[in-house]
């Protein structure tokens, strides 16, 4: 049996654990036992490479020796506050693990477009369906919105929310420049950069696309919690599977070339007349909805992996 790494920094509570385990690992696991696939949560910290004992190096996780041949990892690049301190190890470990020849299904150089919001929207500025208009910026001690650069001349109201975070956290609407600058200050104890973009109404619903193997693989429809700006279901938002908007067909084959990597998401807002592009991830979790309903994205997900790593292993 090969065996899949998931390298993830271990930075979460017990209950936290608990919960990932039960809403989104657990589900991983079964997925990829029914692929033939081992599958293991690796602290990067747990990799290590010996280089010095002979002509060949080493590498193991967690005392156990793995190769190319029999090792999948699971990459990807994690920027919440918690796990800041892990980014630089976490992705030096990916390229080095690159570099001694294991399939990593995603490219280091790929997590660093898809983590920043705005580096995403200018990756895909020739998109079809063009990406929402963002305006990035520092807090910190030093004020970088200054000059030519002012918070006063973005349209009004927008969502405010950082650059490199997911799950909907830390999104809000700013209905002026004061409020923006509010968040700002919250957002500078953690360094956090942030961006700016158009609101584009209360009621936007946003659609997730599953990518497996360039192609949608599933489509599912998040409309938020009234009141709410964002439809992560983190945020009380609801979910549901539905069939791909013909609107995003034309989408399919530009992401599938711009990411050529075997899974990956792209969500698009819906503002009750247009689509637009709004992030990309690489690693966007899965697991059946609120119904129990499930289209098997994490099964062929994993196939997708396996089949990969045939090609440069087994040709």
């Amino acid at each position: 049996m090969r065996n899949l790494w998931w390298i993830i920094p271990d930075r979460g509570t017990a209950q936290r654990r608990a919960a990932s385990e039960k809403k989104l690992w657990g589900h991983y696991r079964a997925a990829a036992a029914r692929c033939g696939l081992s599958f293991e949560l690796e602290d990067p910290g747990s990799i290590v490479v010996d280089a010095i004992g002979g002509p060949t190096p080493q590498v193991f996780v967690d005392g156990q020796a793995v190769t190319p041949a029999d090792t999948i990892f699971v990459t990807a690049l994690y920027t919440l506050p918690h796990q800041l301190g892990d980014a630089f190890r976490t992705m030096s470990a990916f390229t080095l693990l690159r570099h001694l020849g294991f399939y990593l299904p995603t490219p280091p150089e790929l997590s660093w477009i898809a983590t920043d919001k705005l580096t995403t929207a200018l990756y895909l500025a020739d998109c079809p369906i063009p990406p929402i208009p963002t305006f990035r910026f520092g807090t910190g001690r030093h004020e970088s919105v200054v000059g030519a650069a002012s918070l006063a001349e973005l349209p009004y109201p927008v969502i405010v929310k950082p650059s490199g975070w997911l799950g909907g956290m830390g999104v809000f609407k700013a209905e002026d420049e004061r409020q923006v600058r509010e968040v700002a200050s919250l957002a500078a104890a953690a360094d956090c950069d942030l961006v700016c973009q158009p609101f584009l109404g209360a009621g936007t619903v946003d659609y997730r696309l599953y990518f497996v193997d360039g192609r949608v693989h599933t489509t599912m429809r998040r409309s938020p919690a009234p009141g709410e700006v964002a439809a992560n279901i983190g945020r009380g938002g609801t979910a549901e599977f539905v069939e791909l908007p013909p609107e995003l067909e034309k989408v399919v084959g530009y992401l599938a070339e711009k990411f050529p990597i075997p899974y990956f998401c792209a969500d698009f807002l819906f503002d009750g007349t247009d689509f637009h592009l709004s992030e990309v991830e690489l690693d966007g979790s899965y697991g059946p909805n609120a119904a129990g309903e499930d289209t098997g994205v994490a099964e062929a997900r994993f196939t997708a992996y396996a089949r990969h790593h045939d090609r440069l292993f087994l040709s």
